[in-house]
């Protein structure tokens, strides 16, 4: 989940980043925008599992890969790195026959490499840590993630129970 994670989440971040940071894109500050959006106001907890839900990727590892496959904090930080790079490159690029795909893979890519490193770090901490959506997605332990595997090892090992009906929440105190 890890592996197929991050390099999903590079790809997809990498070529939105790009698109979002040439200047040629029509409507780059509606997109911005969108990006930003999303990155203050989240939909919450209910509203992705009924999306998941509706998806069909309940007990599945794409429930954990997809949802967060692209970090709006992350392609911000791509994004402004990718406008960094001097845009006469592109042009030169250009002028020698590259075409847009080849100036991404030839040029902006390999000048790029700390940032990849960098967004790749984040996002294979992000997946190795994830928890709470596996617990709301994963219902079959052969799927869970080491965390959550983690932390039944634990809850058995200190012989607490997890049945939250033997949980005595307010003690009963009688007069």
């Amino acid at each position: 989940m890890t592996i197929v994670g991050t390099v999903l989440s590079m790809i997809l971040t990498s070529f939105m980043a790009y698109a979002l940071s040439r200047k040629y894109l029509h409507g780059r500050g509606i997109f911005n925008f969108i990006v930003v959006f999303t990155m203050l106001f989240s939909g919450g907890m209910i509203p992705s599992f009924i999306l998941v839900q509706s998806l069909g990727l309940i007990d599945s590892l794409w429930a954990l890969i997809l949802p967060s496959a692209i970090s709006a904090y992350n392609m911000i930080i791509m994004r402004n790195f990718f406008q960094g790079i001097p845009d006469s490159l592109e042009e030169s690029a250009k002028m020698d026959g590259c075409s847009d795909w080849g100036v991404f893979f030839r040029i902006i890519l390999p000048l790029s490499l700390p940032s990849i490193a960098t967004i790749s770090l984040f996002y294979t901490v992000s997946y190795w840590n994830t928890y709470q959506s596996a617990i709301l997605y994963i219902n079959d332990s052969a799927k869970w993630p080491i965390q959550v595997l983690l932390r039944q090892i634990v809850i058995v090992s200190s012989g607490m129970n997890a049945d939250a009906a033997s949980v005595d929440v307010v003690p009963q105190h009688n007069p």
